[in-house]
């Protein structure tokens, strides 16, 4: 038996249907979160840049 190796493979465990699409929901709300960071860093800059009075949907605030 000297000389030869033996490969040992192992299956993982596969994940419950519902772990997987908490987790694809978790990461769906987390970009959502990331975009909207952006959108706001995006008016503040221009804003800044601008030098006018902030609006939201043409309301001044």
């Amino acid at each position: 038996m000297e000389g030869q190796t033996v490969l040992l493979t192992t299956v993982a465990p596969r994940k419950s249907p519902i772990i997987t699409v908490l987790h694809v929901l978790g990461n769906a709300v987390f970009y959502l979160m990331l975009l909207t960071m952006a959108v706001l860093l995006f008016f503040l800059f221009q804003l800044r840049l601008t030098g006018g009075v902030p609006q939201v949907f043409g309301y001044q605030v």
